[in-house]
């Protein structure tokens, strides 16, 4: 097992600028969310035209 990314310190102490891993998952799954929430929105917007 991999061992997790731990954010750097910058020199004036405050948090790295990097994404920690749990931020990326959250924003990867965010991300499908919408994605799948906007083809269902076109599919059914394409359905009831016809």
């Amino acid at each position: 097992m991999s061992p997790r990314y731990i954010a750097a310190r910058r020199a004036d102490g405050g948090p790295s600028r990097h994404l920690t891993r749990r931020q990326l998952s959250r924003m990867r799954a965010r991300f499908q969310r919408v994605a799948i929430l906007l083809a269902l929105l076109v599919t059914s917007a394409a359905c009831a035209i016809r």
